[in-house]
């Protein structure tokens, strides 16, 4: 099955994203990079804890090793993260990531629906029956 990580298209305008590559040296495309990494991890591995995403086990150096030295202290700085002994959260991700699960399930009931319809003009016109 495949996964998908959702970025906004205003993602690189965000003043937060902009403070990150301000605070790790690096430029906006890195940062964004980053993000995908760390979302990536959720996608894999990470739980749901109310309105939150945990990822379990991955601490600040793991992270800031498979992204951007300091990564993790910056994320923290925007609200982005934050570190408990279960691993490394993501608050309110989970909010954010309902509606485009929400309209990927509506998306899939509508492709169902049309692929259906399909079949039935098709089985109709074999049939006879314009």
């Amino acid at each position: 099955m495949s996964r998908y990580v959702q970025m906004r298209a205003n993602l690189p305008l965000d003043p937060r994203v902009k403070s990150l590559a301000r605070m790790t040296n690096v430029s906006i495309s890195e940062v964004l990079g980053s993000l995908f990494r760390l979302w990536s991890l959720d996608v894999e591995y990470g739980k749901t804890k109310g309105e939150d995403a945990v990822i379990p086990h991955l601490t600040e150096a793991d992270l800031d090793e498979m992204t951007t030295e300091g990564f993790s202290r910056a994320l923290q700085a925007v609200g982005w993260l934050e570190v408990s002994p279960e691993g490394l959260t993501l608050p309110r991700f989970r909010e954010k990531q309902v509606d485009v699960g929400k309209r990927r399930q509506q998306w899939k009931r509508d492709k169902a629906a049309q692929r259906e319809r399909q079949h039935a003009t098709a089985e109709s016109c074999q049939h006879g029956h314009p």
